[in-house]
């Protein structure tokens, strides 16, 4: 396959993401301010402004990738690394839930684990996809250094 078929491939998964990014964080913004009540979505709207921001950098990406210019590599591994931060935060915060939920304090005693399930856990698995198929190899993305021929002795 060519490098330029691979960085169209990316180019249409990095849209994907960043339009599921991008739906989810305006969804937990409206739920935020109280315009639509969606369970599954959260209602934070900090929250919300970061899961926007993943979605920038992804959409960021895109035109670099399909004029086959490298630069948009990193715009979607740096997407993939922050999908990767708000993952782990979010993560431990339902950790923390769930602690005081075990040691049963009183602000605890109506905490299920579905209150933490926001976009950052439940979109996070679509967001390393590629970067888990890049370091197993099953996924062939052009490598980040420079080409034989632009190498000058």
């Amino acid at each position: 396959m060519s490098d330029e078929y691979n960085e169209r491939v990316l180019a249409l998964y990095a849209i994907t993401v960043a339009i599921a990014y991008g739906a989810a964080g305006v969804l937990q913004i409206l739920s935020g301010v109280g315009l639509v009540q969606i369970s599954y979505v959260g209602s934070d709207m900090i929250a919300g402004l970061m899961v926007l921001v993943v979605a920038l950098v992804f959409s960021a990406g895109v035109k670099p990738l399909l004029a086959s210019n490298r630069e948009g590599i990193a715009f979607f591994v740096v997407g993939s690394v922050l999908a990767s931060i708000l993952f782990i935060l979010q993560v431990l915060i339902v950790g923390t839930n769930l602690i005081g939920w075990v040691l049963r304090f009183e602000d605890w005693l109506s905490w299920s684990v579905l209150n933490d399930l926001t976009p950052s856990i439940w979109l996070y698995p679509i967001a390393s996809i590629a970067l888990v198929g890049e370091r197993t190899g099953k996924l062939t993305i052009t490598s980040l250094g420079p080409d034989s021929s632009e190498v000058t002795e």
